[in-house]
């Protein structure tokens, strides 16, 4: 299932706010190179290239989160590290063809909804208190 950014999912913190936009754009490749049958290579390169932004981009939340002295940093990481665990097992898995379309898609537009759209609201009044931007 294709995602579509909306200001709904916006958080008002214009460089998070970026970040969570090219993940929107990471799904929508992963969701393309699955659906039209692409080469396996260019599924596992899209999954790959998920992972690696997701270190970048959780790195950074995580900085500021302990810069901000956030209490619910414990929490938000493991939901990082779950995520990033989620996403080796579905490289691993299509490589064998045991995993579906529906199981990624499934899974990653939960993630934006319960996570990017959920959990990460929680931390906006301590960044913006920070005077992140």
């Amino acid at each position: 299932m294709q995602v579509q950014w909306t200001e709904d999912a916006a958080l008002d913190i214009e460089e998070i706010d970026d970040q969570h936009r090219k993940i929107f754009t990471m799904i929508n490749a992963i969701y393309t190179a699955i659906s039209k049958g692409s080469d396996k290579s260019d599924t596992l390169d899209a999954l790959k290239d998920m992972a690696d932004y997701a270190i970048e981009h959780f790195s950074k939340e995580e900085r500021y989160m302990r810069q901000a002295g956030y209490p619910h940093m414990d929490e938000h990481k493991s939901e990082h590290d779950d995520f990033f665990s989620r996403l080796e097992d579905f490289e691993k898995r299509y490589k064998t063809g045991d995993v579906s379309i529906e199981e990624i898609s499934d899974y990653l537009g939960g993630w934006i909804e319960n996570h990017m759209m959920g959990t990460d609201r929680g931390y906006v009044p301590f960044f913006k208190d920070m005077g992140v931007k």
